[in-house]
């Protein structure tokens, strides 16, 4: 719904945004969200924090210290009077790949080093913002690493943006299925992997008990 359409409470009215690690972009947002108050209630329903994730760029740096961030900038948003959701998650491995990326016939094997990288930090994602009171929900971008997005975007000729071109679409392996790398040559699109299992556990561990 844009600002000037009349309410309509039907329709939940969402601002989508790419944030997650960049702290001077979430205080802008929450600074937007202050000017979207009327009467010191918010005129929009809930924010989504879009968390596309680099396994080696945006973790293993300070992976403490990342978990911190997400989850005070989680509690400072729910403080708003919003609802919460991680809207778009995937964690690519393509930095830990980027041998592959002029090879772009070539399906590299992920190692139980990397996957475990992956489950860890998507673990502690989740921890971290589904503990806090108000953030609602977590929404994978994709379901098979096969038909992520990441691979034709990386692999674009004609950006202009910072980001490294990569012409392997296989390197990013972000998401909750893929090839099982014990049996790379056998094609099961939907085996789980590790980062699937964790997933699995926090959302155990947060269940409420009956």
């Amino acid at each position: 719904r844009g600002p000037c359409d009349p309410p309509c409470p039907e329709i939940p009215s969402v601002f989508d945004a790419m944030i997650c690690w960049k702290l001077r972009r979430a205080e802008l947002l929450i600074d937007h969200l202050r000017a979207l108050e009327e009467g010191g209630r918010p005129l929009i329903d809930g924010v989504g924090v879009q968390m596309h994730l680099h396994a080696a760029d945006h973790y293993r740096r300070d992976p403490a210290c990342f978990t911190r961030r997400l989850r005070h900038l989680a509690e400072r948003l729910t403080s708003r009077g919003v609802a919460v959701e991680i809207t778009e998650m995937d964690v690519s491995l393509m930095d830990l790949f980027r041998d592959y990326c002029d090879t772009p016939d070539v399906r590299p094997v992920a190692t139980h080093e990397a996957l475990a990288l992956q489950a860890q930090i998507i673990r502690d994602v989740l921890g971290a913002c589904l503990a806090v009171p108000g953030v609602s929900g977590v929404t994978f971008w994709g379901v098979r690493d096969r038909d992520s997005w990441l691979g034709p975007f990386f692999a674009k000729t004609d950006r202009f943006d910072m980001l490294p071109r990569c012409k392997n679409h296989h390197v990013h392996m972000p998401l909750l299925f893929g090839d099982d790398p014990d049996t790379p040559d056998t094609i099961e699109l939907l085996w789980k992997k590790p980062a699937y299992w964790a997933v699995h556990r926090v959302l155990v561990e947060r269940a409420p008990a009956h």
